[in-house]
């Protein structure tokens, strides 16, 4: 029901939060799924900057409850990335607890990813886009692989698949080579002629503009070019070598459910086909796979609508 001022009132509700290294967003819903209410705003990975991407996380629930009563929100569960590796976790819950007087609970953003595209029920989510992960939950249980981002792993991911078609192009350059089409398309994408240019692009670009590049090395694979299709596949394996390993962790012998988010599992039908070809391999029972176009506040929603 709306008041004259346009505020809604008598309304319980929850709010997801699904915070990242670029943006964050927090959505009200009712307690039947429904949107009350959106808000948008900076990076969240609290690894990053604690205090700053607070005060974006702060923002954007406010965004979201701007037309909702504060004292009807019965949780906000979010979805931070770094927040498993902050020794202040504790200190973020007390200011959002002390500022909104609502239950919190602040997990991984790979958590809610999961809860949205298997609406929160057990399973394996892995993750492909700029970076790769993959989540496996049974139960009380919930285990990893994969996800130490870009410095130390993420294989399979969009950022891996460019470094692969780097790495590609230092071979060449210091084994004074030929350079492969693959690496004259990398070039000529970046602008670049002189192959010790790629330093600078790999030094100083984001992360997520360089696994863009990954584009290109789709269009070479799609055309026949036996590196890049190279790439492809093993990022295809890399990722089924993820996704094995948390069934090992979870001991799963019955039928395994498997979803599956990110562009990568979503644009490129090679990664896609080596990704199956891995886990037919590895897993003898039956798999089912799940591709679910839901945004990761829903499964925030999932998961806190299970304590209300």
């Amino acid at each position: 029901m709306l008041s004259r001022k346009g505020r809604v009132l008598e309304v319980q509700y929850v709010i997801g939060v699904d915070g990242g290294g670029t943006k964050t967003v927090a959505v009200a819903y009712d307690l039947e799924g429904n949107v009350l209410g959106e808000g948008r705003s900076g990076f969240s990975n609290v690894m990053v900057d604690f205090h700053e991407a607070t005060k974006h996380i702060l923002a954007a629930i406010k965004q979201a409850q701007q037309h909702l009563e504060n004292e009807d929100c019965k949780y906000i569960y979010l979805g931070i990335a770094g927040s498993e590796g902050i020794e202040n976790k504790d200190e973020l819950i007390q200011i959002l607890a002390d500022e909104f007087q609502s239950e919190i609970s602040v997990v991984n953003d790979s958590i809610i990813a999961h809860a949205a595209t298997l609406k929160g029920k057990d399973g394996i989510l892995a993750i492909s886009g700029t970076g790769a992960i993959a989540v496996g939950i049974k139960g009380d249980k919930c285990v990893f692989s994969g996800g130490w981002g870009h410095l130390l792993g993420d294989e399979g991911s969009g950022y891996w698949i460019v470094m692969e078609a780097f790495r590609q192009i230092i071979v060449e350059t210091d084994e004074s080579l030929p350079l492969c089409k693959l690496s004259d398309a990398i070039l000529y994408e970046m602008g670049y002629t002189d192959p010790q240019d790629i330093k600078l692009y790999a030094y100083s670009r984001p992360k997520a503009e360089i696994a863009k590049l990954s584009r290109v090395v789709t269009r070479l694979a799609d055309a026949g070019d036996e590196i890049a299709s190279r790439i492809l596949y093993d990022a295809g394996q890399q990722l089924g070598r993820m996704t094995w390993n948390c069934c090992k962790k979870l001991g799963l012998n019955d039928e395994v459910v498997i979803g599956l988010s990110g562009s990568i599992f979503e644009h490129i039908p090679q990664v896609m086909d080596s990704y199956k070809q891995y886990l037919s391999e590895k897993i003898q029972v039956p798999i089912t796979l799940v591709q679910n176009e839901v945004p990761a506040t829903k499964g925030a929603y999932y998961l806190a609508t299970k304590t209300v």
